[in-house]
């Protein structure tokens, strides 16, 4: 894919207004995992060059790309809107970190080059609004705003003006993304100074998952492999404060529902991977007509090893919250094997 599109890429979508907030901490966008080659990482404050970052990367992984890593404190809103809309164009999905048992957002094994980034709020929120599958569960928010430096140059009402425009420009986004009105009015009624974290039973409702327009045909797809793990997990709080059925029946009923929620989360991954690479096609198509050189009509099959079984116990084996906890013991053979590994397929 020649070096061009990313140039092509920003004529369709670059916008006329500048609207930013402050940044403080560059942006590092690369490959997710170099390996797989399967996503972006978006790391740092949202700046100036965030957008040309990104669609390097991009161009580099082009229809391979399937997720967008969100990793960010936020920054400028004009860069993260082209970034969404982009991000939404190509039908990617968006990725935020979840917590930890301790309540404390989890990036380990990423290698971030500042840990303070293991977040996502302010603009970086906007992007995740694009994704047509998200997931996550760290999301912060606050109103979009423009540069303090700015509005001290303008007079009352002129700030009072400008600051309308912008909310009228973000909320027709966010809405054009499916953005509940509760949670696009709740956004700007924080100050730029505070910000609020979502909670769960909002993460649940709005950013788990596919989007509403997608739900059925995915659900029609690959059957209802997430009402399964909602089941392991109830068993597993079970377990944990002690009213589990014993070893025999709490297994059996773990190998039960484990071919459901294995094959379910397959087939969801395979669709979310189809979905993107055919838009980029399309798009990719529509700006480049003579470049493209149509696949053949196979397939294309996403790398399965995604599934981080092996990674997960290794990881476990060598955690000691979890091999000396008392209350682990009598489960420990199969308690490491599938219930914090069917946990970990929740997002």
């Amino acid at each position: 894919m020649e070096l061009g599109l990313a140039v092509k890429i920003r004529l369709v979508f670059i916008s006329a207004a500048l609207l930013m907030n402050s940044v403080t901490n560059a942006s590092n966008v690369k490959i997710y995992d170099a390996k797989r080659n399967f996503g972006i990482l978006i790391e740092g404050d949202i700046g100036p060059d965030t957008l040309d970052k990104f669609v390097n990367v991009l161009t580099e992984l082009g229809s391979r790309t399937v997720v967008v890593h969100l990793r960010s404190n936020g920054g400028r809103v004009h860069e993260a809107l082209q970034i969404g809309i982009l991000s939404r164009k190509l039908k990617l999905s968006t990725s935020v970190p979840s917590f930890n048992a301790n309540g404390i957002p989890d990036c380990s094994g990423e290698s971030l080059t500042d840990p303070t980034n293991c977040f996502c709020g302010s603009s970086c929120f906007l992007i995740h609004a694009a994704g047509v599958h998200r997931s996550g569960e760290v999301i912060g928010l606050h109103r979009t705003y423009l540069h303090h430096d700015l509005l001290k140059t303008m007079s009352g009402d002129e700030a009072a003006s400008a600051s309308n425009a912008l909310k009228v420009d973000v909320t027709k986004y966010l809405k054009s993304m499916g953005i509940a009105e509760e949670i696009i009015a709740r956004m700007f009624s924080v100050k730029s100074e505070n910000m609020e974290m979502l909670e769960p039973v909002y993460i649940e409702k709005y950013f788990s998952g596919f989007i509403e327009e997608y739900q059925e045909w995915i659900f029609a797809k690959c059957g209802p492999w997430r009402k399964a793990l909602e089941r392991v997990k109830i068993r597993r709080d079970e377990i944990l404060a002690g009213h589990g059925k014993g070893e025999v029946a709490d297994l059996a009923f773990l190998e039960k529902e484990k071919p459901t929620i294995e094959n379910g989360r397959a087939c969801e991954y395979k669709e979310r991977f189809n979905l993107s690479k055919i838009a980029f096609d399309e798009f990719y198509r529509s700006i480049n007509p003579d470049k493209l050189k149509v696949a053949k009509k196979t397939e294309t099959k996403p790398d399965l090893a995604l599934n981080p079984y092996d990674q997960i116990i290794k990881e476990m084996d060598a955690n000691p919250n979890i091999t000396k906890n008392s209350r682990f013991k009598p489960y420990v053979p199969w308690w490491k094997k599938w219930v914090d590994y069917f946990q970990s397929l929740s997002n």
